[in-house]
């Protein structure tokens, strides 16, 4: 009875504070921030790598598990602009792209802002809001790269096992197969507890916060599965869309991953107010 209860809390408090729009709110900017994030992101650590193609390749990697239907070929086909050495950045372009990559940060602040209302009382400034998502955007770069060099590492070293001398690194390296899946997972639910706790700070339970993360990374991996699922047996969008068909199931994918996110914070809500 309890359980149910809380429930129908969580899906009245979607409906009052505006989850439903600030969801559309987040998938419609997040469309529009992808662009300019993934450029200067391929750019800036493709001059320190040395290859733009690379550091493209590896950014897919990184978010394939939660885009629905974009093969490595769509996704080099619509990243090939950012591959080019012709494609340098100068301090007037990194500020115009960091500015439009705020967008998506902007969003998601004003949906936890409508969820958590009567708990943040302090206001956040524009500049201090600009600056943070400034942070966290660099931040989403050194994560990339620390994983970039992770799996050159890992590449390396596997090569490195086939000659005599070092066949002592197989059995190591067979391990680390098995752990990278499980530490990739906890880095996801780590970065969703980041937002968290950078968006709404420290106002409830930690313990709280790491069971809502969870459940929104696991919730998102269930829910890419049976949206591909839809979307490739049951809808033919190119046949009513055309080319543009990408686009509506990237923005319609980005819907229900904004609104799963929403419904986390909105359970976290609940749980700190019983």
């Amino acid at each position: 009875m309890k359980f149910l209860i809380f429930i129908k809390r969580v899906f009245v408090n979607l409906a009052k504070d505006n989850c439903f729009s600030n969801a559309a709110s987040i998938a419609y900017f997040s469309v529009l921030s992808a662009l300019p994030i993934i450029f200067f992101i391929t750019s800036a650590l493709g001059f320190l790598i040395g290859s733009n193609l690379m550091v493209s390749k590896k950014i897919f990697e990184f978010i394939s598990p939660y885009l629905p239907n974009i093969t490595p070929q769509m996704w080099l086909k619509f990243t090939s602009w950012f591959t080019k050495s012709s494609f340098g950045l100068n301090v007037l372009s990194i500020f115009i792209l960091l500015l439009s990559s705020t967008l998506i940060f902007s969003s998601v602040d004003k949906a936890l802002r409508d969820i958590f209302k009567d708990h943040i009382k302090k206001g956040r400034g524009s500049l201090e809001s600009l600056l943070l998502y400034f942070f966290l955007i660099i931040l989403l770069a050194a994560a990339i790269f620390i994983y970039l060099n992770f799996d050159l590492l890992i590449t390396f070293l596997k090569k490195l096992a086939r000659r005599q001398d070092f066949y002592f690194l197989a059995p190591v390296l067979k391990k680390v197969d098995i752990i990278v899946p499980v530490f990739t997972l906890m880095t996801q639910v780590l970065t969703v507890f980041t937002v968290f706790r950078v968006f709404i700070g420290r106002l409830f339970n930690t313990k709280y916060v790491i069971y809502v993360s969870a459940f929104v990374v696991i919730m998102w991996t269930v829910a890419i599965k049976v949206f591909t699922w839809y979307v490739t047996f049951i809808t033919n969008y190119n046949v009513i869309y055309g080319s543009m068909s990408v686009f509506i199931v990237l923005i319609s994918w980005c819907f229900y991953a904004a609104l799963i996110f929403l419904t986390g914070a909105e359970i976290l809500k609940v749980l700190s107010e019983k």
